[in-house]
């Protein structure tokens, strides 16, 4: 649950008040602006208007990257009078005059599908106009087809219990093991222990594996060739920035963890 979320380690102007009881409602936003908006950008800018900081529980940019804003155990600062009973989820970008993205819309309903199962006392799926006086989320914002999308996970039993499966990590092992009974989807420490360094001038098929992961989480790596250039480790370092890791640009075993989601 929430594996995928980066974190920018935003700093707040104080401390951030926990939900006294668990909320019931998901308000829907868009932030209103280019969805080339940086969660820092949205951050400095709610700064600016006296706020503690970035006022969104959770924020997704137009290529389905999901980011930390307050998290999802404080109380938000996105939609007043219901901040105290609801997560508030921002689609980067500007709704009201485009159209959302395909990759940012299945992240948004695939983020909805994990908050409800953190918080099984959510009940309601609001956009913020169905609460206040506001176009937010915008015109073209697919609420309707959000509200009523039903994202599917796989389930693969193991001798600890369930685990979702939320991404292809067979091609991974099966670069790593040679018996079958490894290749299992799961992407736990025996994948990791096995997974090797890479760092620039690294070639081959391993190299295409996290060019395409980095690619799915949204750093760019300028084409998947499994070579790694200066755009795979430039697109290493923003990836490791994001997850709160030195950016030397080398996939080691911290990185490894970070990409599998560990």
């Amino acid at each position: 649950m929430f594996e995928n979320v980066m974190d920018k380690k935003l700093v707040f102007k104080g401390a951030l008040a926990k939900f006294a009881k668990a909320p019931n409602t998901i308000v829907l936003h868009h932030s209103g602006a280019s969805a080339d908006q940086s969660v820092e950008q949205i951050h400095n800018y709610h700064i600016g208007k006296g706020w503690l900081g970035i006022g969104y529980n959770v924020l997704v940019d137009k290529n389905g990257v999901v980011y930390w804003g307050r998290g999802i155990d404080y109380v938000g600062a996105q939609c007043k009078g219901y901040n105290e009973i609801s997560v508030g989820i921002c689609a980067i970008g500007d709704m009201e005059h485009n159209q959302m993205p395909d990759a940012q819309k299945k992240s948004i309903i695939k983020l909805i599908k994990e908050i409800k199962e953190y918080y099984p006392s959510i009940t309601k799926i609001v956009g913020h106009k169905e609460l206040s006086a506001t176009d937010c989320p915008g015109k073209n914002y697919p609420l309707t087809e959000i509200k009523e999308a039903k994202e599917v996970v796989p389930v693969q039993a193991t001798v600890n219990g369930p685990v979702k499966v939320t991404y292809d990590f067979k091609a991974l092992q099966k670069l790593l093991f040679t018996d079958p009974k490894q290749i299992d989807n799961i992407p736990g420490p025996i994948t990791l222990k096995h997974c090797p360094t890479i760092r620039k001038d690294s070639l081959g098929d391993i190299v295409v594996w996290v060019q395409n992961r980095l690619k799915y989480l949204g750093f760019d790596c300028n084409g998947v060739d499994g070579i790694f250039g200066a755009d795979t480790k430039g697109a290493v370092k923003e990836f490791q920035k994001a997850s709160g890791l030195e950016d030397d640009g080398i996939v080691g075993q911290k990185t490894w963890a970070k990409l599998l989601g560990l």
